[in-house]
């Protein structure tokens, strides 16, 4: 049996802190910038952890939603929804990443980065949390 390396199939990850103000904004975080025309990104997998500091989320839809798009809002459909952000103790979430397999246009997800927003942001709350995304650039046959 063969084993393949992340690193010798094209695998990265990234990991992005986001501060309460980040979590409490309207304005999505970029966690993977926009690859370039002619190429998207293939989410494979996420872990993201909560670092309770003393005060819950609430106040918004207590969730963040991760996804191909900008500050006007998805794109394509959801790669991660409502992963709950609430809880009064430090947590963790992960998960493969859930992009339905439909037929849709390559401009939704051609040079499109990937975001992380809450739909309603979240008023009160002062935790850190980190994600990390498992992801690969793929080329695009255009």
């Amino acid at each position: 049996m063969a084993h393949i390396l992340f690193r010798e199939a094209g695998i990265q990850t990234i990991t992005v802190h986001l501060t309460p103000g980040d979590i409490k904004s309207a304005t999505p975080t970029v966690i993977v910038p926009a690859p370039g025309a002619g190429n998207a990104i293939w989410g494979i997998a996420f872990y993201g952890q909560l670092k309770f500091n003393g005060t819950a989320y609430s106040g918004g839809d207590n969730s963040t939603d991760i996804y191909w798009g900008d500050a006007n809002g998805p794109s394509a459909n959801l790669a991660v929804n409502n992963q709950l952000i609430n809880p009064s103790s430090s947590t963790y979430w992960m998960d493969s990443f859930n992009t339905p397999a439909i037929s849709t246009s390559l401009a939704l997800i051609d040079n499109i980065p990937l975001v992380l927003a809450s739909v309603v942001p979240n008023t009160v709350g002062d935790g850190d949390i980190y994600v990390t995304i498992a992801y690969r650039i793929m080329a695009l046959h255009v």
